[in-house]
């Protein structure tokens, strides 16, 4: 898969994986006010990648909640990608070719 089919995949993916972390985090007891991510920036070993994602992408400030889900889908494996957007086509987060 070429680094653009990876592009591609990731900003299709990323407000869809936000829009659920809300949701699950508005129906928690009681709710979260910020929903959760799924890796440590601060580790020491993803640190150094994020601050290349970050250089690289142009994101001197702050990064957006949709940029850090951009750079958490960026490190999966496209592989992942494939199996994320299969499952938020399948159940009607996300349209596909074959269903518009």
């Amino acid at each position: 898969m070429s680094q653009e089919e990876v592009k591609h995949l990731v900003d299709e993916l990323a407000p869809v994986v936000w829009a659920e972390r809300c949701h699950e985090a508005a129906a928690t007891k009681p709710p979260q006010a910020v929903p959760w991510y799924f890796i440590n920036i601060n580790h020491p070993a993803v640190r150094t990648i994020y601050d290349r994602y970050r250089r690289k992408a142009g994101i001197l400030r702050p990064p957006s909640d949709i940029e850090r889900v951009k750079f958490e889908l960026y490190v999966l494996h496209p592989a992942v990608l494939r199996d994320l957007r299969r499952h938020y086509i399948e159940i009607g987060a996300l349209k596909g070719e074959e269903n518009g």
